[in-house]
């Protein structure tokens, strides 16, 4: 995750980045050694980037399907 946000912070514009962040960030909602704080922050930040994503292309199919499961994951 941290080197995600690193190439997300010295390239701020790329979608590529903040997907790869917010993959990471649903990744580590589904790790079962986390509590439940950890567990709702990272779900809520795969979210809230998925939203960036989904406004910044609004026709792309996979943006929207990647919120779909962050919401799930949120959920």
């Amino acid at each position: 995750l941290a080197n995600y946000q690193r190439a997300l912070s010295m390239d701020p514009g790329s979608i590529a980045h903040r997907r790869n962040v917010a993959l990471c960030h649903k990744y580590l909602v589904a790790l079962e050694n986390i509590n439940e704080t950890e567990s709702l922050h990272h779900a809520s930040e795969a979210v809230r980037l998925d939203r960036e994503i989904t406004r910044l292309r609004t026709e792309d199919a996979r943006a929207r399907l990647d919120l779909a499961h962050s919401i799930s994951a949120l959920g």
